[in-house]
């Protein structure tokens, strides 16, 4: 193999893609939309504490997998993995 080009990643694909020098601002997205399909779920400011230092925290969520990460004032924080009622952080923004 020589090279490698990734076609789509998530739910982005190449076709929709834009070279840089075209790209306008309004055509930009925050990277909590890029994520918009999976549930929001917010953090007390202890647990968030805990969250941002790596600590699982026991939470009572009806997903599976991956959340939106949000503190208390509404920003977001990154991505959570949910495993057996645990929340661990999978990206921090």
């Amino acid at each position: 193999m020589i090279s490698l080009k990734r076609l789509s990643q998530h739910n982005f694909n190449i076709m929709d893609s834009e070279i840089l020098e075209n790209l306008s601002e309004n055509q930009l997205i925050s990277i909590e939309n890029a994520f918009n399909e999976y549930k929001k779920f917010t953090l007390t400011n202890e647990e968030l504490k805990f969250f941002q230092n790596g600590r699982k925290l026991r939470v009572k969520i009806d997903s599976k997998n991956i959340v939106r990460v949000y503190s208390q004032r509404n920003d977001f924080i990154g991505l959570g993995e949910v495993s057996e009622s645990n929340l661990k952080h999978k990206q921090l923004v």
